[in-house]
């Protein structure tokens, strides 16, 4: 499976935190991941280049040769890799939740199917899309320039005095 320009959001949990973790896969080694990881908390963004460790995010060849089982609808099968738990999916390998090392994250979203017809999809704003402006936003720019313009014009009859 050819994993570049694939991306993954984790809901990260554990040690007294919590953050989305938005992965975008640029280059795959067979050990490691050069990736785009953006973490997002209480409104703060952090965005950085990493190689992250393969498999916590696909493990390749992964079938049903061990016991599968159903985590949030999807058919996993379950691994233990260095002192971690990991569910991963088997139709294509992607790491659908890990448990280690005191770091629970789950994925709650990707821009590939996690089975057949099984989605789950990423809004687009996070991806880096334009979003769609709605009437607040609008009307929260017009008040701004009203509020300048008014504070403008009353400064420009305070020196004319």
């Amino acid at each position: 499976m050819e994993l570049a320009n694939v991306s993954l959001l984790y809901l990260i949990t554990g040690n007294y935190t919590h953050y989305l973790l938005l992965i975008t896969i640029l280059n795959v080694s067979k050990n490691f991941a050069i990736i785009n990881m953006t973490e997002i908390s209480h409104n703060i963004t952090l965005s950085y280049v990493v190689a992250y460790p393969i498999f916590l995010l696909y493990v390749p060849n992964v079938t049903q040769q061990s016991t599968v089982t159903q985590f949030e609808g999807i058919n996993t099968t379950i691994l233990n890799i260095r002192n971690f738990t990991i569910y991963v999916d088997v139709y294509n390998g992607i790491v659908i939740h890990y448990i280690g090392h005191g770091i629970n994250a789950t994925l709650i979203g990707a821009t590939i199917p996690l089975g057949p017809g099984v989605y789950k999809l990423i809004p687009s704003y996070m991806l880096g899309h334009q979003r769609n402006n709605n009437v607040e936003e609008y009307e929260t720019v017009l008040l701004t320039i009203m509020l300048v313009v008014s504070f403008y014009i009353i400064f420009e009859r305070m020196d004319k005095k």
